[in-house]
């Protein structure tokens, strides 16, 4: 089936959508009614599934579905916590952390996790570099403190 349009979701009432723009970014709920301002910026109103009702722009609206989601949705299914959920799971996280989860990864060029090993390697390498400068510093000592061999006419 790839390529082939399944079904079309229309932008109407109860329509299943997610918000991709404003202070609601992200939020998924289910269209009430849209606002016609002439001139100006179309209004929707969404409600979401604990029946939150926020509003934002027509511009800002991507319909996922009829009735239910034809797209999978991200963890937090588009609902967005109170401030007091996000507290308590955020005490949460801390008082009881997952292994590794506060370790920083090293990041290089343009953000790719660079493994831990690399960095001893790099370090090792640049020793040798260091090493090799210093044996050559030496042999140009050595060979200037040589007399120069005379030749014997």
């Amino acid at each position: 089936m790839k390529g082939k349009i399944l079904g079309v979701a229309h932008f109407q009432k109860n329509a299943i959508c997610m918000i991709t723009g404003g202070h609601n970014i992200g939020r998924v709920g289910a269209i009430e009614k849209v606002e016609r301002h002439p001139g100006s910026f179309d209004i929707v109103h969404v409600r979401d599934n604990y029946d939150n009702h926020f509003s934002t722009r027509r511009e800002n609206i991507f319909i996922l579905g009829k009735g239910k989601s034809w797209i999978t949705l991200p963890k937090t299914n588009g609902i967005k916590p109170t401030v007091i959920e996000d507290r308590k799971a955020r005490l949460d996280r801390q008082t009881n952390p997952k292994p590794d989860q506060n370790t920083k990864k090293t990041l290089a060029g343009k953000a790719t996790v660079v493994p831990p090993r690399v960095g001893e390697l790099r370090k090792a390498s640049n020793e040798k570099k260091k090493l090799l400068k210093i044996l050559e510093q030496e042999d140009k000592k050595s060979s200037k403190s040589q007399p120069k061999g005379k030749k014997n006419t």
